[in-house]
């Protein structure tokens, strides 16, 4: 997904962006509720939540307590990317939950 949204950044002529995104989970840890943070072409911030599967795009997948409250309090920049296998898919705002709430 980190280079999904690098190239699509730079293919969409927003290279100055592409530098900015940041790996969030890797760099603070899962607490952040979502993480990537990149940006959208006009320069807004992009909050991703990744979920992957190897079974499947109907399969469920588990979404956190804090992955739904930072989408309530942040859906103008919060989206969900999904990945299967080399298929990746962003699904758009506002975050429809899909699947089972943990703590």
């Amino acid at each position: 997904m980190l280079e999904f949204e690098r190239k699509r950044l730079h293919d969409g002529g927003r290279r100055d962006l592409v530098r900015r995104i940041e790996w969030t989970a890797q760099i603070r840890g899962d607490g952040a509720g979502y993480d990537l943070q990149s940006f959208n072409a006009d320069g807004s911030t992009r909050l991703i939540e990744v979920k992957t599967t190897g079974l499947g795009k109907y399969f469920p997948f588990n979404v956190t307590v804090n992955e739904v409250r930072c989408s309530e309090a942040r859906p103008g920049e919060f989206q969900k990317g999904a990945s299967q296998s080399t298929t990746i898919g962003v699904l758009i705002k506002p975050p429809t939950i899909l699947g089972r709430v943990q703590n």
